[in-house]
């Protein structure tokens, strides 16, 4: 996102960043994705910044836009392999915290596939699943 869309702001990007919102479990009232960043938009983009350890501000740059786009993923939505630049994403979090909690070490679950990422999926492919990296 090049700009940044705040309070009065209009348009498809208004409404992208609202129905991300709701399908991340956001109530945006009455309102829902109607393409205006109103006080409800505000509040609520407000709410996930805070959720996500952002800067609260309710408005949407390129940090928050970033981890809006992380956030919708979830495990099983895409391939996930080790490449550059890293994958990021709620999905690559959720992986991480299962390779660790069966012993697969992946160093920290901070949402980004690394090496160290890499390493413990082989290893858990390495029991007996084809040894390729990704997991679709």
């Amino acid at each position: 996102m090049e700009q940044t869309i705040k309070k009065n702001d209009r348009g498809e990007e208004v409404v992208d960043i609202q129905r991300r919102l709701i399908a991340l479990g956001f109530d945006l009232g009455k309102s829902a994705a109607d393409g205006v960043f109103g006080e409800q938009t505000e509040t609520t983009v407000k709410a996930f910044q805070q959720k996500r350890g952002l800067t609260v501000d309710g408005a949407v740059g390129e940090e928050t836009w970033q981890e809006l786009v992380e956030a919708s993923y979830q495990l099983g939505d895409r391939a996930l392999y080790y490449r550059y630049p890293s994958l990021r994403g709620d999905d690559v979090r959720e992986l991480q915290m299962s390779l660790n909690s069966l012993g697969f070490h992946t160093q920290d679950e901070a949402g980004v596939f690394e090496q160290e990422t890499d390493q413990a999926v082989r290893e858990f492919q390495r029991h007996r699943l084809r040894r390729h990296g990704q997991l679709l």
